[in-house]
């Protein structure tokens, strides 16, 4: 199978506007309106399955992949893999999750070799876990830092947040959780296979049963989901929560390795990769767009599937897939 990571460019625009242009115009007119620019192998990526990217604060990009993660200064790659006689890189090398946070930090939460926090500036990697308390987990879901600035981790042990750096992480009593997102008005929210769970001080509450593979809050009263086979809404009703009548179907297939993902892009517009389709709407569930990466990208990539979408600073937008 092919394995990507593409970059998509647009003079003048974000590639956004370009697409939602071109899709009404038809596909071939679409590949003629932006500029793709593929990266492999060959340009020193350190593996072609892609699971997640990021920008840090001095504008590098860091790409995660199934073999190490890797920088991208916006001419070359500089990977950074597991070596066993190196006491400082890092400690395996299928990474899921990145997070940005404090001071030069990179966080890496991988699979089977639990959290690694990398120094950007040195580009040593330690574990939080000597330093911090953090427990002993081999799989981290996925990593977030809410606008209190605590970071999160759901992980194959249970979800953990800690409230400020260097303090020993608090444990939530709750059933596994994939995906973490954040309200309008500071409320975490965390969804899994046996459901969507609101997690404030102090207080658990359970949204909906239904199981929920990545969230997306719409809202302080508005959420939507991608369960098992459908994009669900969930709406809040007084002091409840209730699922609504709005549903469309999803072309993911469930995978234990890769979750679909949202994206937010700079003009407010919402993407979904949904692995064999990208897709993108608008907040008011209106106005829904299909692509597909053998259309998008060229027929040689038909039966493609794009893991992860990300909107750089300077108006790029990346689809990483496998």
């Amino acid at each position: 199978m092919i394995r990507q990571l593409f970059a998509l460019f647009q003079r003048g625009y974000v590639l956004c506007y370009c697409l939602f242009f071109c899709a009404t115009a038809g596909y071939t007119q679409e590949q003629r309106e932006f500029t793709v620019n593929h990266f492999t192998n060959a340009e020193a990526l350190s593996n072609e399955w892609v699971s997640d990217i990021l920008q840090d604060t001095n504008g590098y990009l860091w790409i995660a992949t199934q073999y190490g993660i890797n920088r991208f200064d916006g001419r070359e790659f500089t990977a950074h893999t597991y070596r066993p006689d190196e006491v400082t890189g890092p400690p395996g090398n299928w990474t899921k999750s990145l997070l940005v946070s404090g001071n030069n930090q990179l966080w890496l939460g991988s699979l089977g070799r639990g959290l690694n926090v990398m120094d950007t500036r040195t580009e040593r990697f330690s574990s939080p876990g000597k330093t911090a308390g953090w427990p002993d987990f081999r799989v981290v879901d996925q990593l977030f830092e809410d606008s209190n600035g605590r970071r999160w981790a759901a992980t194959s042990a249970g979800t953990f947040i800690q409230q400020r750096p260097g303090e020993v992480p608090k444990k939530f009593s709750l059933p596994r959780l994939r995906s973490l997102a954040e309200t309008a008005s500071g409320t975490v929210l965390g969804g899994g296979p046996k459901g969507i769970w609101a997690l404030t001080e102090g207080n658990i509450e359970q949204l909906t049963d239904q199981v929920a593979r990545t969230l997306l809050p719409l809202g302080n009263d508005s959420l939507l989901f991608v369960s098992e086979d459908q994009i669900r809404l969930l709406v809040r009703e007084g002091d409840h929560w209730q699922l609504a009548e709005w549903q469309t179907a999803v072309s993911y297939d469930y995978n234990p390795f890769y979750l679909p993902r949202f994206a937010t892009a700079p003009d407010g517009t919402y993407w979904l990769a949904e692995g064999p389709v990208v897709r993108s709407f608008r907040r008011d569930l209106s106005s829904w767009r299909t692509y597909e990466p053998g259309v998008v990208l060229g027929q040689a990539f038909d039966g493609l599937r794009v893991h992860c979408l990300f909107f750089d600073r300077e108006g790029n937008f990346w689809w990483g897939t496998d």
